[in-house]
């Protein structure tokens, strides 16, 4: 499969291809199950998303410095 057939399943276009009927349901299932998964192999990215209330952001700073990354009382 080339680059330009992978295009077709892409999720941006494949609903206005299926709509135009170049593209069918069956299609993008039979797509989407050949797919391997690639989770094993890729590593998490902790991202701090303030508008779901989680708490404060996760220091990824290193450890070498912390207390002068702690503020001062005021």
């Amino acid at each position: 499969m080339t680059d330009l057939d992978l295009f077709k399943y892409d999720v941006r276009i494949r609903e206005r291809m299926i709509r135009r009927g170049l593209l069918s349901e069956t299609d993008v299932t039979r797509h989407l199950d050949g797919l391997s998964d690639a989770e094993a192999k890729c590593d998490p990215v902790p991202q701090h998303q303030p508008a779901l209330g989680l708490g404060e952001a996760p220091d990824l700073d290193d450890d070498e410095d912390d207390e002068d990354d702690e503020e001062e009382p005021s």
